[in-house]
């Protein structure tokens, strides 16, 4: 994997020259360049349809109890949902993402969304589930990237363990 940001010699964009959630946006789709999706299509749509999920079932996907606190974040989410896969996908890491100008928050969700190396499938969602102090933007985003992922899946062994990903996370008692 290389290191998209710090290959060119330069950063992305600048955060004070664009929307924060249009600055993720910009990133991703540079980090992902030239990247498929297995039906061939460019892995940026599968980010760009995660980040709009999040962003019109907001409501859905924040559980009532938690959405006073994390309304004012739903931009902080949303990126996140844009960046979801740069850290395992792109070799991009959280420090870059902060230097990028992406909020704490932000990494932070991003590094807890990638599967860390030897870790098991079942173990990354439990770990997502327990979470840490963004647990509750890691669920929404994370079921995000499940409601996508399993929409362009036929039945079998994947969509299982989606679906069984997506049941564990649906019922959880956020505690942020």
């Amino acid at each position: 994997m290389t290191n998209k940001s710090l290959d060119s010699g330069e950063k992305v964009s600048n955060i004070r020259d664009m929307n924060y959630i249009e600055k993720a946006a910009e990133f991703a789709e540079k980090a992902h360049q030239g990247q498929k999706r297995k039906d061939d299509k460019p892995y940026f749509s599968h980010v760009e349809a995660v980040a709009e999920i999040v962003r019109m079932d907001w409501f859905t996907l924040i559980p009532h109890e938690a959405q006073d606190n994390w309304n004012k974040h739903k931009d902080h989410v949303v990126a996140a949902a844009y960046l979801h896969d740069v850290i395992e996908d792109c070799g991009i890491t959280k420090q870059q993402l902060i230097d990028e100008g992406f909020s704490i928050m932000t990494a932070e969700i991003v590094d807890e969304l990638s599967k860390k190396q030897g870790e098991t499938y079942f173990d990354f969602i439990m770990r997502i589930h327990d979470g840490g102090p963004f647990r509750t933007g890691m669920v929404a985003v994370k079921l995000a990237d499940l409601r996508h992922n399993m929409s362009d899946l036929n039945e079998g062994s994947l969509k299982d363990k989606y679906r069984f990903a997506e049941y564990i996370l649906s019922f959880f008692n956020p505690k942020n």
